[in-house]
C-alpha cells in the first residue's frame, strides 16, 4: 500500500462520518502549514522597518565616505576598496531580506512562492559574503609586513599578498558554490512537493462538494485518483531534508571557518593598536595620532563585540538547523523561534553594527576637515620646510601612506618613522577602518 493510501486510510478511520475530501485536505494543509502566532506575524511588518532603516545609517556612511576621498586616487588602495564592498554586499542582504520577509509571511498563511525554501538557505549568502569581504579588508590591512611590520610567528604565509587574495577570492567562491548546489536540490524538491500538494488539493476540492450524494464506491474511486499525486508531494517531501541537512551543515562550517579567521586576524590587529600606542605614548608630535589609535581601540573593542554576537546568531541557528532537522523543519515552535531569534539578531546587532559604521564615518570626516584646517593655517604662518603638495594618510589604522602626486609613487613608512619624513602642519590625515 502506498503513503498516500494509508494516510487517505487513517484519516477516513478517524473521523468516519466526516466528509474524507474535507479531512484529508486539512490534513494535507496541516503538515505543510501551521497557524502562527500574533507575535510572529506581528513582528515581519516591524522588521520590514528595522531592515529598512539599516539601509538608510549604510547608505548614509558610504555617502559620507565618499565625499570625503572624491577624487582622492590615493586612498582607493585594496583595503579601502574592500571596506566599501562589504557595505554594500550589506546593503544587498538588506535588500534581499525585504522579499524574503514577504515570502516569510505568505508561508505562514500557506502561499509559497518558488524557490521558497531554497531562498531561505541562500538568503544569507550577501551577509557571509559581507563578512567574508570585511575579513578580507581587515587582513588586507594588518597582515602584510611589508605594510605593518610585525612578526606574524606561525602565521607568516599571510605575509604574501597574492596568499592573502587567493584564499579569499577561493574562499568566496567554494562557500557560494557548496551553498547554492545543495540549495538548489533541496528547493527544486520542496517545490515539486508543492506542486503535487496544489494538483491534489485541486482535485480534493472538485469532490468535496458531492461528497453527501456519492456512494461508498464512487468515494473510493475519486480517491485512488488523488492518491498518486499525493505519492508524489510525500515523495518529494521526504527526499529534500537530506540536502536541506548538508546545505546546513555547510552552512556551519563556513561560519566557523570565517569567524576563527576573525580571531586570528583581530589578535593582529589588536595587538598592532597596542605596540602602536606605546611607540607614540607621550610624543607631543603626533598626539593626535595617539587619540586616533585609541578611538580605533575603542571602535575596534565594539565593533569586535558586534561581529562576535551577529557569529553567535549565525553559528546557532545554523547548529539547530544542522542537527535537528527534522524538528526545525516539522514543528511550528521551533520555526517560530528559528526565524525569530535569527532575524531579530541580525535586525537589532545590525542595526547597532550599522550606527557604528556611521559614527566612524562621521568622525572620519570631521578629523579630516580639522587636519585640512589646521594645515591651511599653518601654511601662512610658518616657514619650516616641508614637503610641496604631499598629503599624509593614515588608512586603517595600521599603516602610514606618504603620497606625492608628482610623480605618483607611494612610499609606506612605520608610524615610527613618519615623524622625521613629514611636519605635522602639512598633514591631511584620514582614519578608517576595516571593521
Amino acid at each position: 500500500m502506498s503513503a498516500a493510501s494509508q494516510l487517505f486510510d487513517g484519516v477516513r478511520a478517524a473521523s468516519p462520518d466526516s466528509n474524507p475530501f474535507t479531512a484529508i485536505l486539512y490534513t494535507l494543509y496541516q503538515s505543510l502549514y501551521s497557524p502562527m502566532s500574533d507575535f510572529y506575524m506581528r513582528s515581519i511588518p516591524a522588521l520590514h522597518v528595522l531592515y529598512a532603516v539599516q539601509a538608510v545609517i549604510i547608505i548614509a556612511a558610504l555617502a559620507i565616505r565618499w565625499k570625503r576621498h572624491r577624487g582622492d586616487i590615493a586612498v582607493l588602495n585594496e583595503g579601502y576598496v574592500l571596506q566599501v564592498a562589504w557595505q554594500i554586499s550589506s546593503l544587498v542582504f538588506l535588500a534581499t531580506l525585504q522579499p524574503y520577509l514577504v515570502s516569510v509571511y505568505d508561508h505562514a498563511v500557506g502561499i509559497d512562492w518558488p524557490g521558497y525554501l531554497g531562498g531561505r538557505s541562500m538568503g544569507y549568502l550577501p551577509a557571509w559574503v559581507s563578512t567574508w569581504l570585511a575579513l578580507w579588508s581587515l587582513a588586507v590591512a594588518v597582515c602584510l609586513p611589508r605594510a605593518t611590520g610585525r612578526d606574524l610567528g606561525a602565521f607568516s604565509f599571510l605575509s604574501s599578498p597574492l596568499a592573502i587574495n587567493v584564499h579569499f577570492i577561493a574562499g568566496l567562491i567554494l562557500c557560494v558554490t557548496s551553498i547554492i548546489i545543495p540549495s538548489v536540490i533541496f528547493g527544486n524538491y520542496y517545490d515539486a512537493g508543492i506542486n503535487h500538494y496544489r494538483r491534489g488539493r485541486d482535485m480534493l476540492a472538485g469532490f468535496e462538494p458531492n461528497w453527501a450524494e456519492m456512494s461508498s464506491a464512487e468515494v473510493d474511486s475519486s480517491l485512488a485518483t488523488v492518491v498518486p499525486v499525493v505519492d508524489g508531494m510525500l515523495s518529494n517531501l521526504a527526499t529534500f531534508p537530506y540536502a536541506f541537512k548538508i546545505a546546513w551543515g555547510l552552512w556551519l562550517g563556513w561560519i566557523l571557518y570565517s569567524y576563527t579567521i576573525f580571531l586570528v586576524v583581530s589578535f593582529f590587529h589588536f595587538r598592532y593598536i597596542k605596540r602602536s600606542m606605546k611607540k607614540i605614548k607621550g610624543v607631543e608630535s603626533v598626539a593626535g595620532q595617539e587619540r586616533a589609535l585609541r578611538r580605533a581601540w575603542a571602535f575596534a573593542s565594539l565593533s569586535s563585540v558586534l561581529i562576535t554576537a551577529i557569529g553567535v546568531v549565525y553559528t546557532g541557528g545554523s547548529l539547530y538547523v544542522a542537527v535537528w532537522t527534522g524538528e526545525s523543519l516539522t514543528s511550528k515552535r521551533a520555526l517560530e523561534l528559528e526565524t525569530m531569534v535569527s532575524l531579530y539578531g541580525f535586525g537589532i546587532l545590525g542595526l547597532f553594527a550599522a550606527g557604528l559604521s556611521l559614527a566612524q564615518a562621521l568622525l572620519g570626516a570631521s578629523s579630516s576637515s580639522s587636519a585640512m584646517h589646521s594645515s591651511s593655517n599653518e601654511h601662512h604662518s610658518s616657514k619650516r620646510t616641508r614637503f610641496s603638495s604631499n598629503r599624509v594618510h593614515i588608512q586603517v589604522l595600521t599603516r602610514t601612506e606618504i603620497d606625492q602626486p608628482s610623480d605618483g609613487n607611494v612610499v609606506q613608512l612605520e608610524l615610527s618613522d613618519w615623524r622625521g619624513a613629514a611636519q605635522p602642519e602639512r598633514e591631511k590625515v584620514h582614519f578608517g577602518g576595516a571593521f
